[in-house]
């Protein structure tokens, strides 16, 4: 029933959970910690045009993404109207009626640096990985000429960024050594 948008309880849920953007309890917190860990994913997109003429980039774009996918509307929703950002509604497959519809929510750059600063005490599995996200996102400085034009990397800062990138790409892949 709190899935179904024409719904008045679907309404006033979503209504309740807008008036609280911005107001987090460590409760709050902690079950967004636990959806990222369970459900979700922490990874840097890049998109490296330095290799294509059409475009004039000099290094590779880089933007940190955070996000949650579910078959309950409810968590996330509770993302969206809490952190804000993205939310889409998909159906997996079309051709299987067995499958349920995904909800999805991500955020991303600045406002995933700042919603991972504010779960990361509570992240248990994916705590290294939002760690590698904030020193990328703390690191990444836009520069801008006089005229307010971006001016290219220094090639350290590209580095860096190519580093972390890597280093976060192994845990997706899952080629990084596990405890024993």
């Amino acid at each position: 029933l709190l899935g179904n948008p024409k719904s008045f309880m679907y309404i006033t849920y979503n209504m309740e959970l807008k008036a609280t953007r911005g107001k987090y309890t460590e409760v709050e917190k902690a079950y967004a910690a636990g959806a990222i860990d369970g459900e979700g994913h922490i990874l840097i997109y890049k998109d490296d045009r330095t290799k294509n003429p059409r475009y004039k980039a000099k290094s590779p774009t880089y933007i940190l993404i955070v996000g949650c996918t579910n078959t309950d509307v409810r968590m996330i929703d509770f993302l969206h109207c809490r952190w804000g950002a993205c939310r889409q509604t998909r159906k997996r497959n079309r051709n299987n009626p067995h499958w349920k519809i995904t909800y999805e929510w991500t955020i991303q750059s600045r406002m995933a640096l700042n919603f991972l600063k504010d779960i990361r005490p509570y992240l248990v599995i994916k705590g290294e990985k939002a760690d590698l996200a904030i020193a990328f996102q703390e690191g990444m400085e836009q520069r801008k000429d006089e005229k307010g034009r971006m001016r290219q990397l220094p090639p350290e800062e590209v580095q860096r960024r190519e580093d972390i990138w890597k280093k976060l790409n192994l845990h997706r892949k899952g080629t990084h050594s596990r405890r024993d």
